[in-house]
């Protein structure tokens, strides 16, 4: 892994290496850089899992990455697999020669500036891993073409979610406490790193269009769980746009966020990309009504669900039928909770691909 702060891909991570060391797996891990001031760390040893934290923090640093090598060889695992793009490379490097199978996960669909030279070293050394899976098709088609290959090459493996543990009314109500919402009538609600990726700047430019659906009498919420770079610069934003009928929070991190969003009326993702969106397919599974960026992964996820609404968050000119369609969502009732793919069925797939590249190996 990169590293192990409470991201998405981190979260699958520990999901996956979970159900496995319960089937009676072993696994271990490393992880790339540092560990950030809120970590997993201690997630990953409850299962056993001491992590490995190499501290590669460019591909120049070589004695760590032989580290890496001299771990493989001493662990002798029976298949490696790596996630997103800068540990995909390093393990590419590290485990060369050694035949052991590796698999590479894709996260994301990569459009931060600055990542062509990325995009070049996997496209050269893409023939040392011997499977590349991606979390979703969006994300496994827009990876082949950067990197040159033939569709269909990246298996899609999706990311699991299980259903969230349900919560009291009264552990809503506290939590709704919590965040200093309890007077709203009317509770939107999302989740993720506060990162320009993310886009809640372009959800805080809807508040004038908005606060016009808020009846006369009623106050409604905007609740964004997370923590991260962006909160100064979200904080000024809220600062410049005057409200009397709306209420904005943002709480910071919230650990089980996903039980707690059961406290939302809706839920919304206004993201400029996405990785696979497991909050977005977790408020799915709690029959939230849903707004969401149709970029990605996203549109997947929301194919063939009764009130889940695409809205163009991306075009300014459009923000009185966005906040339209936000409002409409925040009066649905909720439709019955579905899990698009469970962290048992996803686990399932990946140990089969496991067996499968091991079983070649054999044959070799």
């Amino acid at each position: 892994m990169t590293e192990l702060g409470f991201g998405g891909a981190e979260r699958v991570v520990l999901d996956l290496c979970r159900t496995m060391t319960a089937q009676g797996h072993t696994v271990f891990l490393a992880v790339m850089k540092d560990l950030p001031e809120q970590n997993m760390r201690e997630d990953f040893k409850q299962l056993g899992i001491y992590p490995d934290i190499l501290k590669i923090n460019s591909f120049r640093d070589w004695k760590k990455i032989k580290k890496l090598r001299k771990l493989i060889r001493e662990y002798k695992p029976d298949v490696i697999h790596s996630h997103l793009m800068h540990p995909n490379l390093i393990t590419r490097i590290a485990n060369f020669g050694t035949g052991i199978p590796l698999v590479n996960t894709i996260h994301i669909s990569e459009r931060r500036p600055g990542q062509k030279k990325f995009f070049l070293m996997d496209c050269l050394t893409h023939a040392l891993c011997d499977q590349y899976t991606a979390v979703s098709d969006a994300s496994a088609r827009f990876h082949e073409k950067a990197v040159y290959l033939k569709e269909g090459t990246i298996r899609t493996i999706r990311n699991g979610v299980n259903p969230a543990v349900v919560r009291t009314p009264e552990e809503l109500q506290d939590a709704k406490s919590r965040w200093q919402v309890s007077m709203c009538t009317k509770l939107l609600g999302a989740v993720g790193r506060l990162d320009r990726q993310k886009g809640f700047d372009r959800l805080l430019r809807l508040l004038p269009a908005l606060e016009k659906h808020v009846p006369d009498g009623e106050t409604w919420g905007i609740v964004v769980l997370g923590e991260g770079a962006e909160r100064e610069h979200l904080e000024e934003l809220l600062s410049k746009c005057p409200r009397r009928k709306l209420v904005v929070r943002f709480p910071g991190f919230e650990k089980d966020a996903a039980s707690f969003a059961q406290a939302f009326d809706a839920f919304v993702m206004p993201s400029r990309y996405e990785w696979y969106g497991l909050v977005f397919a977790e408020a799915i599974s709690l029959g939230l009504p849903c707004d969401y960026a149709p970029v990605d992964s996203l549109p997947e996820l929301a194919e063939g669900i009764p009130n889940v609404f695409p809205v163009r968050f991306d075009k300014p000119e459009e923000d009185e039928k966005t906040a339209a369609v936000i409002a409409k969502a925040l009066a649905m009732p909720r439709s019955e909770r579905r899990t698009l793919c469970t962290i048992e069925s996803m686990t399932a797939e990946y140990l089969a691909l496991y067996q499968e590249l091991k079983e070649k190996d054999c044959k070799k």
